[in-house]
């Protein structure tokens, strides 16, 4: 006769009160159900029955004595009466069938949650599964990254478009000296989540194909029909919209009514060269 044992009981389904509890009202299961066990339970067509059983098997183990260990039997001892599937269809209040069915898969290789010993006269014959290791195996090393790769990815990272990454982190290093602080990689991501990204002059696009003259010149437009300023304000746009010559010159000509053009030449002194470039 068979005898269920509950693989890896202590390592996932005990913690230290539970331990010292003579008996529990209440089982320890994990919450990760993104693991290949659980999946291949899941996608069975009956696996929520599967599943259900699971954790009727669970807290049937979690209410046998103190130093439980898993075993499926009367007393949760190895050596107790073993409990077959009629007795645990019995239990459950479900069909034999279905007990049988969940069982089988819990103790199939894929799934390894249960295994399974002999009862022999008064000897137990070796599980039929290898227990569950308690940790996995650790991973393999990631190779360690310079700080200046580092760096240089953040730089090319989306999130951080727009910052300069390098100069940050010098202000970041800087700032750590003035007020006695350790420089590490966590604190550099926090300084760079708080940096302000700038902002583009109220209507340019943020990115553009058009030259810089086009994009300063139609902010200007903007700013003189809006009122959002005096014109000499704007004085920075001047050399970048006059760098762009005779088809940034012919431009704003087109698009300036008679009276923005006069005002213009005048605020810039630019009527000679206009006259020019015209």
């Amino acid at each position: 006769m068979k005898i269920y044992r509950i693989l890896g009981w202590d390592d996932h389904f005990e913690n230290n009160k539970s331990r010292e509890r003579e008996s529990c009202s209440f089982v320890c299961v994990p919450n990760k159900q993104d693991g290949m066990g659980f999946t291949r339970i899941m996608v069975e067509k009956d696996g929520a029955s599967i599943y259900g059983i699971w954790i009727l098997l669970l807290g049937m183990a979690s209410r046998q004595g103190k130093h439980r260990s898993g075993w499926l039997t009367e007393d949760g001892h190895p050596t107790g009466t073993a409990l077959a599937p009629s007795d645990f269809a019995v239990l459950f209040r479900r069909t034999e069938p279905e007990i049988v069915r969940a069982l089988d898969f819990l103790c199939s290789p894929r799934i390894g949650w249960l295994g399974t010993s002999e009862v022999i006269g008064e000897q137990q014959a070796p599980l039929a599964i290898d227990p569950v290791p308690g940790k996995c195996p650790p991973a393999a090393p990631i190779p360690p990254v310079s700080d200046s790769e580092w760096i240089k990815e953040l730089a090319a990272t989306p999130a951080y478009a727009g910052i300069n990454v390098q100069v940050e982190a010098d202000k970041c290093r800087v700032w750590c000296v003035a007020h006695k602080r350790m420089p590490s990689r966590k604190r550099l991501l926090a300084w760079l989540n708080r940096v302000e990204r700038p902002m583009a002059v109220q209507g340019r696009a943020p990115v553009s194909d058009k030259p810089a003259w086009k994009l300063e010149a139609e902010s200007l437009i903007q700013v003189m029909r809006t009122n959002q300023c005096q014109i000499h304000d704007y004085e920075p746009a001047r050399d970048a919209i006059l760098a762009g010559g005779r088809e940034a010159v012919n431009w704003l000509n087109s698009n300036l009514t008679q009276d923005e053009r006069a005002i213009l030449l005048t605020e810039w002194n630019v009527n000679s060269r206009w006259e020019k470039q015209s």
